[in-house]
C-alpha cells in the first residue's frame, strides 16, 4: 500500500492515539461502574479514527475502499455500547440482560456482514472516485441498509439520552452536575454527525464524525474519574457517615430517630436501641431548649453546652431532607465538637479583659503624666508650657470666631519680703493659697496659669476686658483680705493686677500680653495693690518694665 502523508489526516491520528490512552486508563480503574462499557467505546472510537487516518492517507483507490469498510465496520457497535454505558452509569441497567443484549446486537452484527459483503449493494450502492483535496479519494452512495443502520444507531443514542435525561432530573445536585457534563459530551458528536448527514460532500470528502465522537469520549472520561461520576457518592457517603469525627442524626418528620453514626452515639450516649425512638425521650435533657428552636425553617444552626459534661461545646445544624418530590420526608442534625474553639474563645475573652483594663491604667498614667507635665505642682494651677502650647491656639479660635481675649497678669507684692522674713514654706502657702483663690474665681473655660515665680497669667477667652477687670478686682480684694501672719507689724501680702484685651490692646498673644505685664507694672509703680487696664495707663507717664525689651 502506498501511502502519502496529507495534513488533513493528522488529526484523525491524534485523535486514535488520545482515545487508545483513555481505554487504557479506563480499563486500569475496573472498581468504577461503567468502566467497562466506556474502555469498549473509547476502543471502538481509537479504531474508527485510526482507519480514517490510514483511509485518508493511502493512495490506492481499492485500499481506500477496504479502510473505508473497516472504519464503518468498527464503529458500528458504538451506539449500543454507549447505550450500555449510559445505563450502567445511571444505574438502570436491570433490563440489560444477556437475552436482551443479544437481541439489541442483531441489528449491529447484521450491520458488520452488510458492510463485509454488501450482498445486492445494501450498504453501498457503488463506490467512485472524486477529486477532492488535490488527490482521488474514494466516494460511495450508501444503500437502503445503511438508512436503516442510521435510524437504529440514532434510536440507541436517544434511548441512552432518555435514560440520561431521567437520572438528570431525579439525582441531587452533585449527581446532577456529573451527568449533565455526560450530556455535554452526547451533543458533541450527534451536532456533528447531523452536520454530515445534512451535507452529504461533508460526509464524502472529510468525515468529522470521528474527532467528535473522541470529544465526546475525553468528555465522558472526565466526568468518571475528575467528577467521580456516581461512583464515589454511595461508596463514600458510607464511608463518611461512619467516619466523620461530627455527630450525624437523622430523624423522621415524626422526630424519630432514624440513623446516627458512631460519633453522634459517642457524643450522645445513644446506641442503636435508640432507633425508632423519639429523640425527647432518648434525650429528655435537650427538651427544654429544643423547644426554643424554630424546626420549621430549611437550615438552623446555633451552639449548644453538653448538660451532661458542662465544659463540652457542640455547634449544632439542623437541615430538612426532601424526598424526589419535593416534600420533607426528615431532618439531619449534625453535631460538631468545639470545645478546644470555645475555651480558646474564653481565653482570648479573658485576655481582652486584661488587656482593657491594663490599656486603661495606661491610659490613666498617660493623663496623669500629661497633667503633672503641664500642671504646676505647688498651685495646681497650669504651668507656663501649658501657656505657650495654648496661648497661639486660642487667639486663632478668637480670629476665626471674632471674639474678644482678656489677659490678667498679676504679681504678689513684697514677696521677697515674705519669704525673707517668714521663710520658703511660708511664701509657698501664700503662693498655693493664692492659686486657691484664683480657680475659685475664674469660669471653668478660662486658663490660669502660674507665669513663673510669684507670678501669674490668666487667660478670658470671649471675655470683655471689662468683665476680666472685675474678675482681677474680686481675686485682688480676696487675696488682700487673708491674715497670713499674726503680729503688729505682721506683712500683709497683695496683687498688683495688669489687665489687657485683643484685639484692643494688641493683635497678636505676643502684644496683649506684654500689654497686660505694662500694665501690670503700672500698678506696682502706683504702690501695689492695685488692679490697671491697660486703656487706663497714662502714655504721658512712662512705665519701666523688665520684660519690655523682650517683647
Amino acid at each position: 500500500m502506498a501511502f502519502e502523508f496529507r495534513i488533513f489526516a493528522l488529526p484523525f491520528l491524534v485523535a486514535a492515539i488520545v482515545s487508545l490512552v483513555m481505554a487504557l486508563l479506563v480499563l486500569q480503574r475496573q472498581n468504577t461502574r461503567a468502566s467497562a462499557a466506556l474502555a469498549l467505546l473509547m476502543l471502538q472510537f481509537a479504531l474508527w479514527s485510526g482507519a480514517s487516518f490510514v483511509r485518508w492517507s493511502l493512495i490506492d483507490p481499492n485500499a481506500q475502499v477496504f479502510w473505508i469498510r473497516l472504519s464503518h465496520a468498527v464503529f458500528v457497535p458504538a451506539p449500543l455500547t454507549f447505550l450500555v454505558f449510559i445505563a450502567q452509569l445511571t444505574g438502570r441497567d436491570r433490563r440489560l440482560t444477556q437475552t436482551n443484549l443479544l437481541l439489541l446486537a442483531i441489528e449491529p452484527l447484521l450491520t458488520i456482514f452488510m458492510i463485509a459483503l454488501n450482498p445486492g449493494s445494501l450498504f453501498y450502492r457503488r463506490f467512485h472516485p472524486v477529486l477532492a483535496h488535490g488527490f482521488t479519494e474514494m466516494a460511495w452512495d450508501a444503500g437502503t441498509w445503511s438508512w436503516v443502520n442510521t435510524a437504529c444507531s440514532y434510536l440507541f443514542l436517544l434511548a441512552a439520552v432518555i435514560i440520561l435525561l431521567r437520572a438528570l432530573l431525579q439525582s441531587g445536585p452533585y449527581a446532577r452536575v456529573q451527568l449533565a457534563t455526560v450530556l455535554v459530551g452526547c451533543l458533541v458528536p450527534w451536532g456533528v454527525n447531523a452536520y454530515v448527514l445534512i451535507t452529504p460532500a461533508a460526509s464524502q470528502n472529510l468525515e468529522l464524525t470521528p474527532l467528535a465522537a473522541v470529544a465526546a469520549g475525553v468528555v465522558f472520561s472526565y466526568a468518571l474519574f475528575r467528577q467521580r461520576l456516581l461512583d464515589i457518592v454511595p461508596v463514600a457517603r458510607s464511608f463518611l457517615f461512619e467516619k466523620l469525627q461530627d455527630g450525624v442524626l437523622v430523624l423522621d418528620m415524626k422526630g424519630r430517630i432514624i440513623d446516627a453514626n458512631e460519633a453522634a452515639q459517642r457524643i450522645l450516649q445513644i446506641g442503636e436501641a435508640s432507633y425508632g425512638a423519639n429523640i425527647w425521650d432518648v434525650l429528655p435533657q435537650w427538651r427544654e431548649f429544643g423547644e426554643t428552636v424554630d424546626v420549621s425553617r430549611e437550615e438552623v444552626s446555633f451552639e449548644l453546652q453538653s448538660r451532661r459534661d458542662p465544659s463540652r461545646y457542640y455547634d449544632v445544624s439542623i437541615n430538612t431532607l426532601h424526598n424526589h418530590g419535593g416534600q420533607q420526608n426528615g431532618r439531619l442534625i449534625s453535631l460538631r465538637d468545639v470545645t478546644e474553639r470555645k475555651q480558646s474563645e474564653l481565653a482570648l475573652h479573658k485576655m481582652n479583659l486584661r488587656l482593657q483594663r491594663q490599656v486603661k491604667k495606661i491610659s490613666a498614667l498617660h493623663d496623669e503624666l500629661r497633667e503633672q507635665a503641664i500642671r504646676d505642682p505647688l498651685t495646681g494651677l497650669y504651668n507656663r508650657r501649658y501657656l505657650d502650647e495654648t496661648l497661639e491656639r486660642e487667639f486663632s479660635r478668637a480670629r476665626r470666631a471674632s471674639y474678644p481675649i482678656s489677659v490678667v497678669l498679676l504679681d504678689t507684692d513684697r514677696f521677697k519680703s515674705v519669704n525673707d522674713t517668714y521663710g520658703h514654706k511660708s511664701g509657698d502657702r501664700v503662693l498655693t493659697v493664692l492659686g486657691e483663690i484664683i480657680r475659685q474665681s475664674i469660669r471653668a473655660g478660662d486658663i490660669p496659669c502660674r507665669y513663673g515665680g510669684e507670678e501669674f497669667v490668666i487667660v478670658m477667652p470671649d471675655t470683655p476686658i471689662e468683665i476680666a477687670a472685675q474678675r482681677a478686682e474680686q481675686i485682688r480684694q480676696r487675696f488682700h483680705a487673708m491674715r497670713f501672719f499674726k503680729g503688729e507689724n505682721a506683712i500683709v501680702p497683695s496683687l498688683s493686677l495688669g489687665i489687657a484685651a485683643y484685639p484692643s490692646h494688641g493683635r497678636s498673644a505676643g502684644k496683649v500680653l506684654h500689654a497686660a505685664d505694662r500694665a501690670m507694672y503700672a500698678a506696682k509703680s502706683a504702690g501695689g495693690n492695685n488692679a490697671v487696664r491697660y486703656d487706663e495707663v497714662k502714655k504721658s507717664v512712662p512705665v519701666s518694665s523688665p520684660k519690655d525689651s523682650d517683647q
